[in-house]
């Protein structure tokens, strides 16, 4: 790389002795120097990083992947965010009175928040009982989200089946005590807590420590979009087109879980360098 640098130089100097460019002054009245720093400068960006890369040794094993804070955030919206949670909440309160609706709301995004971190806690402790691997846990994390990501996809090619979401009869009258045993019963598991998210807060949490205030961040700000699209739910689902382009919406966002979850494993992968013996 140095002979080649000093090739190119030698060369220029052969050419700018030929057109009788001596001298700096000569340079600057024939208009070449604007030209020749900008050459310099852009021969020096191309360079500089070649050399630092061959200076640095290659790793043995390649880098674990480590998603940024708006990968992060974007993950746990996908996850736990509301696309998945307007339809099941709104005909699981199908003649639910406006203050019953809104106090079932707040205990399911509380009772929500409650899960998350009670999971995030037993699962470092549990792990680290256990002496599982980082690795492992970041292979196990990605082939739950992609298994779970899988199911609404291919349960579209299944005969329809019967909503899962029970609503509530119009004379009951739900007390305290109804509305967190409804929110435990359908709303917050599976509806909110998804099993992939549970993993995804698990494996960053366990895996990532230094992500831990930014995960902490990013899923107080999914819950509460949670417990705004959920008061809203039965006027966002009287808009035209609205469920048509959830359903469209929920489709794309299943595909992408599901790359999300084999580029977990790969990275996985890459941390006990099967990869690299493989190839």
């Amino acid at each position: 790389m140095h002979r080649g640098i000093m090739r190119f130089w030698t060369f220029s100097l052969r050419i700018a002795s030929r057109a009788g460019l001596t001298s700096l002054g000569d340079w600057t009245r024939a208009g070449a120097l604007p030209v020749c720093e900008i050459g310099v400068g852009a021969l020096a960006l191309f360079a500089f990083p070649l050399l630092a890369h061959a200076q640095s040794p290659a790793p043995e094993i390649p880098a674990a992947y480590v998603p940024s804070f708006e990968q992060l955030a974007t993950y746990v919206f996908v996850m736990l965010g509301p696309v998945k949670v307007i339809a099941p909440f709104a005909a699981m309160t199908r003649g639910m009175e406006q203050s019953a609706l809104r106090k079932l709301a707040l205990i399911g995004t509380l009772l929500s928040l409650g899960a998350l971190a009670a999971a995030a806690i037993i699962g470092v402790s549990t792990l680290e009982k256990w002496g599982v691997s980082p690795a492992a846990l970041q292979m196990t994390g990605g082939i739950i989200i992609f298994l779970v990501a899988l199911k609404p996809i291919l349960a579209q090619f299944a005969p329809p089946a019967a909503s899962a979401a029970k609503p509530i009869d119009v004379v009951e009258k739900p007390t305290g005590l109804s509305l967190v045993r409804l929110s435990m019963n359908g709303l917050v598991f599976p509806t909110i807590v998804t099993p992939q998210g549970i993993a995804l807060v698990i494996l960053v949490v366990t895996a990532y420590p230094a992500l831990g205030a930014r995960m902490v961040a990013a899923v107080v700000t999914v819950m509460a979009i949670n417990l705004v699209v959920m008061l809203l739910a039965r006027s966002i689902l009287k808009m035209p087109g609205v469920r048509l382009a959830l359903t469209v919406f929920g489709n794309i966002l299943g595909v992408l879980q599901a790359a999300l979850g084999v580029q977990i494993v790969i990275g996985a992968l890459r941390m006990i360098g099967v990869l690299k013996r493989l190839s």
